[in-house]
């Protein structure tokens, strides 16, 4: 309140804290407010008790937070992580109308390099036992809930949600979407059709197709992306995927994580807008198969 107002070197320093009614504003005018390292108990403080001992002031812990913190700005080409090769766009905070981070577009020739390395990597990933394959879906649902809070984070700062809410309500929910195509994978079964001809029988082969140029809107942005990513990747596609340039924060993440569970080349992602990134992406020769859900702009 108004009348907490403890000079930082008489706190520091262990002398009495002053009582409630006490001012000190003329000596804080002078002396640079109350700083973060301050931590004094309300009530001791208005008790008129000793204050802690000043402790040494480091910003190497601050750095270290910010460091671990730090928002997954790369594109995933090929297994790799590496920044952008064309102009920064802004990523904005929609509920305060900030600025979050700026991150570099894909250029043309990275995404033909995304394109290609899943190309690259579909023929033995198609080949991949379905076994194989659910449990690394398995394991990214995992590392999903491991890092619930840091995902929900992300997405509540990125999208302007409620915390809680993608944390209670939509992070299990994505985690389940991986663990729902896990089983799935092992469970695409083909069905007789039937002797509609003399000497032939007819029935139905799930194959996979290729490389998936998968585009997820803007909403529910980290939810989009497990319902494209999925069951392409239970089915034996590889896939490229392209999150919203407004909302794609979680999404870089979540390719970092699946960077380090499966093969290079099988989940690439590359970053921007409808015009720049998509159009070459969704035009590449070796694209089989376009997933999108979004605006012509998209």
């Amino acid at each position: 309140s108004a009348n907490i107002d403890v000079a930082c070197d008489d706190v520091f320093a262990g002398k009495p804290a002053p009582t409630k009614t006490e001012s000190c504003r003329s000596r804080l005018a002078g002396e640079g407010g109350v700083s973060a390292n301050i931590d004094v108990a309300c009530d001791d403080v208005f008790a008129g008790k000793p204050a802690p001992a000043r402790g040494p002031f480091s910003t190497e812990n601050n750095n270290s937070f910010e460091e671990d913190n730090a928002m997954q700005t790369q594109l995933l080409i090929n297994g790799q992580l590496q920044n952008g090769e064309g102009p920064a766009q802004p990523v904005f905070n929609p509920a305060l109308g900030s600025v979050l981070v700026e991150i570099n577009e894909a250029s043309e020739a990275q995404v033909d390099a995304a394109v290609r390395a899943a190309d690259a990597a579909f023929d033995s990933w198609s080949q991949t036992p379905p076994k194989e394959r659910s449990l690394l879906l398995l394991k990214l649902a995992d590392a999903i809930e491991a890092h619930g809070e840091e995902l929900a984070k992300l997405e509540s700062d990125n999208c302007g949600k409620p915390y809680s809410a993608a944390l209670n309500d939509e992070i299990p929910a994505i985690a389940d979407v991986f663990r729902f195509f896990a089983g799935a994978s092992r469970c695409m079964s083909g069905s007789a059709g039937g002797e509609y001809l003399p000497g032939h029988t007819s029935m139905i082969r799930r194959d996979p197709v290729g490389v998936i140029a998968s585009i997820a809107p803007w909403n529910y942005p980290l939810m989009m992306v497990a319902w494209k990513i999925a069951p392409a990747l239970a089915a034996g596609n590889t896939v490229v995927l392209k999150p919203s340039e407004q909302t794609p924060l979680t999404a870089l993440r979540l390719a970092q994580l699946a960077a380090e569970i499966f093969p290079a080349g099988v989940l690439n992602l590359v970053f921007g807008r409808g015009p720049t990134v998509g159009s070459p992406l969704v035009t590449h020769p070796k694209v089989r198969m376009v997933s999108l859900t979004g605006s012509i702009a998209t």
